[in-house]
């Protein structure tokens, strides 16, 4: 029946981020597994509702003091004591509700009553000075009493009417009873945390700062349902905890278990931090607290460097980004498998990867740019390719190119970022060259002739790749292209460095040569040696069927020009050069200075006369 208001009982607050401890701890149901290093653990039983660790701080009723037992001759069989009340709760509250509606609908004024259960009901219930109601029924009127969220919730659970009017119908107790039933009484309950009574005081579907403090001061707000609050303000007290409106109580219980795990509470405030944004970020997912428990109890999680479990934890929070859900499954398993396939001592690759897919001009290529970017990544699993992917995708010149060159040049980025036993000073720099935003040189694909790697056009900053070299899929780099992309690419960009125009002197073939040096150590990891040196000047620079022919022809032509080749051979190979021996010198290693030695299996290094005069390392 509709009384007057009396005011509940007052309970200190329970401070954000600081979860009481559950009484017990029950298995998370299962859902989707780890995709970081394939962790497999077996899933604990589904529980029903009324098991969940949803529980308040325990609201019993009093006891008489038990009767003193009294031993020895005569005495009297002791009464055996009676078991403590079982805690009370919303879901307990509710249920008796629904049991005696009409005897707490009639405790003020009797009668047969109205189907209204008021402020003053419940009084007269929880005081029962006439000793009329059962233990029950006393400890769930000052439950209710006492937590102005569940009266409130109880409330409006019929959601009739625009705002609280203070009583709790039949309908409401049958409304609750299906909120308790799919979960969504935790949300519901935090929506109006914070309502007074009055005509828009109900709930609006959103749960402020005002309803989550009301809701950590509220005795009948379930524990775990202040741990979700707590994991939500981690690390970020301001953080949008909006979300919060969806938050069920499978949720609830999933973030609740997740904090009270041991190797949670051993986590660095950073990475508890990380948990919780990805926690948020997935809007409360039960699945992203589940996975994350699983992480934090596998054996190799707990042995890994501290680095190291950053980063897993980094990739667990991916997987649960909306950036992740929005890609097609293939995608997906693209990235879960890249993560399995992390090297030894990559700490950094679930954060690049991440940065990747969440970057704005990743997200605007399509579906099978995606596909393409993702497989190269996942053909080599390392948070540099990564980075330089994200790189890539801010320059024009690769926005522009079609899917089949951007195939080529996400497989050439990729192989220059990974290639093993070149000089990775030059492959660095050349990346740099290509990928720097500041930096104007760009990369196309065209039909060359066969043995042509790629080439420079002079006064564009453009270096054109052989396509028929490089197939437009989104497999790995093959052998026959190894040469092309990590010897021919760091050769052009030294080209487009100095801007060289084709001329027939020899400052031109200097600059090819040059090229050709830095392009060999990128490759090789070293040095040219003389012998490397003296057969590319005999093959190829000054071999009139060579591609060089015309102007090599024409320089051995001019006095002037051929007179710098052979000064520069004859500091080459330590002896003196000239135009009616050149070809036999060149040819004669016996006849250098000193000698070949083939007995050492290479030959000395080229002389410090000899070596090109520029820029051999692409900076």
């Amino acid at each position: 029946m509709l009384n007057s208001t009396v005011a509940p009982r007052q309970t200190p607050p329970i401070p954000a981020g600081n979860p009481v401890p559950l009484g017990h701890e029950t298995p998370s149901r299962e859902v989707a597994a780890p995709a970081l290093a394939r962790l497999e653990h077996a899933a604990s039983p589904s529980q029903t509702l009324r098991q969940m660790a949803l529980q308040p701080p325990a609201i019993r009723v009093k006891e008489a003091p038990a009767p003193a037992q009294v031993s020895g001759p005569g005495s009297a069989t002791p009464k055996a004591l009676t078991p403590s009340p079982e805690p009370m709760t919303i879901e307990r509250a509710t249920s008796i509700l629904d049991k005696d509606f009409s005897a707490f609908d009639t405790a003020a004024d009797g009668g047969e009553g109205d189907g209204k259960i008021g402020q003053g009901d419940l009084k007269v219930v929880a005081e029962n000075t006439d000793q009329k109601y059962s233990d029950e029924q006393v400890a769930a009127a000052q439950f209710l009493l006492d937590s102005n969220a569940s009266r409130n919730f109880l409330d409006k659970a019929a959601n009739k009417g625009w705002g609280l009017d203070g009583v709790i119908s039949r309908d409401d107790v049958t409304a609750a009873q299906q909120a308790i039933a799919d979960g969504s009484y935790t949300h519901r309950m935090l929506d109006t945390a914070a309502t007074g009574t009055g005509w828009f005081s109900g709930p609006d579907g959103n749960v402020s700062q005002k309803d989550i403090d009301a809701a950590l001061a509220d005795p009948g707000i379930p524990q775990a349902v202040k741990d979700a609050i707590g994991l939500a303000r981690e690390g970020k007290p301001d953080a949008d905890v909006g979300f919060l409106s969806e938050l069920t109580a499978d949720k609830a219980k999933a973030a609740s278990e997740l904090i009270h795990r041991p190797e949670y509470s051993s986590l660095s405030p950073s990475d508890k931090a990380i948990v919780a944004q990805a926690w948020r970020a997935s809007r409360g997912d039960t699945a992203a607290a589940s996975d994350f428990k699983k992480l934090l109890a596998d054996p190799r999680f707990q042995a890994a460097s501290a680095p190291l479990r950053t980063d897993l934890l980094r990739g667990v929070g991916l997987q649960h980004s909306d950036a992740f859900k929005a890609l097609p499954a293939s995608d997906q398993q693209l990235i879960r498998d890249t993560l399995a396939s992390r090297g030894t001592g990559d700490t950094r690759l679930a954060q690049s990867l991440s940065a990747l897919v969440h970057d704005k001009r990743f997200q605007s290529l399509s579906a099978d740019d995606k596909t393409a970017v993702l497989s190269q990544v996942h053909n080599y699993p390392t948070s540099k390719v990564a980075d330089n992917f994200q790189r890539l995708m801010g320059k024009e010149w690769f926005q522009s190119q079609s899917l089949e060159d951007k195939q080529r040049s996400l497989k050439t980025i990729a192989f220059l970022t990974d290639y093993k036993g070149g000089d990775r000073t030059i492959l660095d720099n050349t990346l740099n060259k290509l990928l720097d935003a500041a930096q104007p040189f760009k990369m196309i694909w065209e039909a060359q002739s066969p043995g042509v790697g790629a080439h420079y056009k002079p006064g564009t900053n453009t270096i054109s790749m052989n396509s028929t070299t490089v197939p437009a899929d989104n497999q790995p780099v093959s052998s026959s292209a190894v040469w092309q992309i990590v010897n021919a690419v760091p050769h052009e960009i030294n080209h487009a460095i100095d801007d060289v125009h084709v001329s027939a002197t020899f400052d031109y073939l200097s600059k090819e040569y040059q090229a050709y040096y830095t392009g060999n150590q990128a490759q090789s990891g070293r040095p040219m040696t003389r012998d490397e040196a003296v057969s590319l000047w005999r093959d190829t620079l000054l071999n009139t069927r060579s591609i060089y022919g015309v102007t090599a022809s024409a320089a051995l032509a001019d006095a002037t020009q051929s007179q710098q080749i052979f000064a520069y051979l004859s500091r080459l190979t330590g002896v003196t050069v000239t135009a009616d021996n050149y070809q036999t010198i060149l040819r004669d290693r016996s006849a250098w200075n000193p000698p070949y030695d083939a007995s050492k299996g290479s030959d000395i290094g080229v002389p410090a006369g000899a070596r090109p005069v520029g820029n051999t390392d692409n900076r």
